[in-house]
């Protein structure tokens, strides 16, 4: 997606729902009041992105995943690429913060 491209999508959206990633420096191109629903792996949470939402306004939430099974080659220590589990009766909840229900 090039840049350009990206900056229309972001401006545009209502909902943003990501997993946590670089991706999300995008949000610089919403609009206040967008929802933000940030998606962690347990194994690595940050504020990074409810600072970036907060400067714009946009109303940000987050839910943490459980953790998943361990792929083939994945080590014990924190890798980056790990697993999420998102149990759908736990993550309604958010979904309902949200007002999505």
């Amino acid at each position: 997606m090039t840049v350009a491209e990206q900056v229309a999508l972001f401006s545009t959206s209502e909902v943003i729902t990501p997993p946590r990633g670089e991706g999300l420096t995008n949000l610089t191109f919403c609009q206040p009041g967008t929802k933000v629903l940030e998606i962690f792996s347990p194994a690595y949470i940050t504020c990074l992105y409810s600072m970036i939402s907060s400067f714009g306004n946009l109303k940000h939430y987050y839910f943490i995943g459980d953790y998943g099974k361990r792929g083939p080659g994945m080590k014990e220590d924190w890798s980056g690429f790990d697993n999420m589990k998102i149990t759908p009766k736990k993550f309604s909840r958010i979904l309902n913060k949200m007002q999505f229900s």
